[in-house]
């Protein structure tokens, strides 16, 4: 019989035995200039190279095998013509192939880019009407969902450069949004606490949920929602101070606090 090969790892499927921990030590800094700090980052698919947007609109790629050194076997990054945006990166994501990343900057601009050559394949100048916090490709790459400052979350096709879909209902800032249900669904948390669930193609709103509070005072924020792979039906929300698994009727199946000092 043919033995399973691991694409990403380059063995056979079984051979790497891994058991998953939580991190206990600093594993590498990346040091940038004074005026340059960091407003985003995103792994690679295949964990090989980290993407970083800076406060001064430059994407950068970092080799995660090198000891995150600037990547530069990437033509464009060895000459430093890096990929540049007008203002600061909030937001970056890579399509599920690798090939493409996407960034969104604080005046509502969101770019394309290709990953081996640097060059910008799309852009839409006016995605927002303000920054872009948010950025996922669909499963095909053919389009992506944003949030923003604005309150809105955007489904744009990189084909054809326009907005396909508009999700409105937030009443305060987009904070994450993402696909589920083999993207069916469209999940999205605000700064107004909530998560809401909308039919991805017709943009129609299908349920709000509101993950809830231990304190009065906690901040009701929602800053990430995760897909739980253990069941397409359940999701992970992050709060500042909690994580909670949910399903898609708002039932919390477990929460995990963070207790302030």
């Amino acid at each position: 019989a043919a033995a399973e090969i691991d694409l990403l790892r380059g063995v056979a499927a079984g051979k790497v035995d891994e058991e998953e921990k939580c991190p206990a030590s600093l594993g590498s800094t990346i040091k940038f200039g004074k005026d340059c700090h960091v407003e985003c980052a995103a792994f690679s698919p295949d964990g090989l190279v980290l993407a970083t947007g800076s406060v001064d609109g430059f994407l950068e790629i970092w080799d995660t095998t090198a000891g995150y050194k600037l990547k530069k076997d990437l033509s464009y990054q060895k000459e430093e013509h890096f990929m540049l945006h007008a203002s600061p990166v909030l937001s970056v994501a890579f399509s599920r192939n690798g090939e493409l990343i996407c960034s969104g900057d604080q005046k509502g601009c969101i770019k394309v880019w290709r990953y081996h050559s640097g060059k910008c394949i799309r852009e839409y100048p006016n995605a927002h009407e303000n920054g872009v916090t948010t950025l996922r490709f669909s499963r095909d790459g053919g389009q992506i969902l944003s949030g923003s400052f604005d309150g809105m979350v955007r489904c744009h096709g990189l084909k054809s450069g326009r907005v396909l879909k508009e999700f409105r209902g937030h009443t305060s800032y987009v904070n994450c949004a993402v696909w589920m249900a083999s993207e069916r669904l469209v999940l999205s948390g605000g700064s107004d606490g909530t998560v809401r669930l909308w039919d991805a193609r017709s943009a129609s709103l299908v349920r709000t949920v509101r993950p809830p509070q231990r304190h009065a005072a906690d901040e009701a924020a929602i800053l990430g929602i995760s897909a739980f792979p253990q069941n397409v039906d359940h999701f992970v929300v992050t709060q500042e101070s909690q994580v909670v698994l949910m399903t898609q009727e708002g039932q919390v199946i477990r929460s995990f606090h963070i207790e302030k000092p």
